[in-house]
């Protein structure tokens, strides 16, 4: 088999040196290490992800695909005709047009993962025409570049044509960059959500969604990596070698990394709770209360009711307490709570219940009949579902953690 070539062992290794090196068949190199180790996490990550059953299943599924697509590009990165060629062919990178679904295939597990019952529409077709734009490339390429021999005597003179290849790396770069700006807007527009309409962020693993929009700028990352390296190229062949080779590697970097989360925290993969789960992207628009037809004597007897419903019923010990469970235990419209919420308390939904849960907590802390209660028994009879949840929300309203509040003398003792 052959694979990428190194310098010679009596020449110190350089990436000058290997970047300029010309390619000869040799059986073993670090660089195909790497690959073959990115190539086969994903040929074991992906089946796992796709057989995995569940509400979750069709986010699974297309991460599944999305994984699946890059372990072909490394397979390919390795296949006998790219391997021989330093870097990989052009015209394999234009008759690839699959790494234009990375960016769509991202957005669609987001959304997958955010709502309830997401299907595919055909105005979603839309997302995959620039897969068609690389295949268009190839007619304007001359035949004598779409051999391995053309390839290699095109990078020697700085054939203008390499150009065309640049010109849909950049444009695939570009248009990834928008799907992840995308869907990070999409995340921090759900956070918001649950902030206004939850008392928990337990089991909602927007850390996950937002962690994985970080790997998938490794590729990026490397891209800086090789210019910050080799400074900025001063023709497309020159471009072509230094830039190739460190995208492939963080791949497979990649590859690892998300075999590593999903063995160590496979709950990532069972999704958000149902009832957090919105219909549509449509829902997730902040609340806008300008049309409202509450009036300010409306806004404060609806505050006084839900003050005397929060101390009498205490329905905040509830960790599962929401938006519409309130609502309806006052009889009111859920905007209407929102907005009284909002407007009268200067607070999200979040934020209000966690006030009552925290106050009843510093009550129990140092309360003698809870002296033998451990501090993480405490948060779970306050209506919190996790301690790392408790620390957070007792440390932002009282400034300390919980521990501390209890050790410390009590202004009536």
């Amino acid at each position: 088999m052959k694979v990428w070539p190194v310098p010679p062992r009596s020449v110190p290794f350089s990436w000058s040196t290997r970047m300029s090196s010309m390619p000869t068949p040799i059986d073993y190199t670090w660089p195909a290490v790497i690959l073959w180790i990115g190539f086969y996490q994903s040929l074991m990550l992906a089946p796992v992800l796709w057989g995995r059953r569940g509400e979750n299943q069709l986010a699974n599924r297309l991460l599944a695909v999305f994984i699946t697509l890059m372990g072909v590009r490394l397979l390919g990165l390795l296949g006998q005709e790219a391997v021989a060629d330093w870097p990989p062919a052009v015209h394999a990178e234009l008759i690839n047009p699959l790494i234009f679904l990375y960016g769509p295939l991202f957005y669609f597990y987001l959304r997958a993962f955010l709502e309830r019952k997401f299907r595919f529409r055909r105005i979603h077709l839309w997302h995959l025409a620039p897969v068609l734009l690389p295949a268009i490339g190839l007619w304007w390429l001359p035949e004598s570049m779409l051999s391995p021999a053309g390839i290699q005597a095109a990078l020697a003179r700085h054939d203008p044509y390499l150009a065309v290849f640049l010109f849909s790396r950049v444009l695939f770069g570009l248009a990834f960059l928008g799907y992840l700006f995308w869907g990070l807007r999409l995340i921090w527009r759900f956070r918001r959500r649950v902030q206004e309409e939850a008392s928990f962020s337990e089991g909602v693993h927007l850390r996950w969604l937002v962690f994985l929009a970080g790997v998938l700028l490794l590729p990026f990352f490397s891209v800086i990596l090789a210019v910050v390296a080799h400074g900025p190229p001063s023709a497309p062949g020159m471009a072509l070698r230094m830039v190739a080779p460190y995208p492939a590697y963080a791949v497979s970097l990649m590859m690892a990394i998300l075999a590593l989360i999903t063995m160590t925290r496979p709950e990532v993969l069972e999704g958000l709770p149902e009832v957090l789960k919105v219909e549509d992207e449509d829902e997730l628009e902040p609340p806008r209360y300008e049309s409202s037809a509450l009036t300010e004597d409306q806004k404060a007897r609806y505050l006084a009711r839900l003050e005397a419903h929060m101390a009498e019923a205490q329905p905040y010990l509830d960790p599962l307490l929401t938006l519409s469970g309130l609502a309806d235990q006052l009889g009111l419209n859920n905007k209407y709570l929102s907005q009284v919420i909002n407007e009268k308390r200067g607070q999200n939904f979040l934020d209000f219940i966690n006030g009552y849960r925290i106050a009843r907590a510093q009550e129990l802390l140092r309360s003698p009949a809870y002296g033998h209660y451990t501090i993480v028994a405490i948060s779970y009879e306050v209506g919190f579902k996790s301690k790392s949840a408790f620390y957070a929300a007792f440390r932002k309203k009282v400034g300390m953690t919980p521990s501390d509040w209890r050790k410390a003398p009590s202004k009536d003792s």
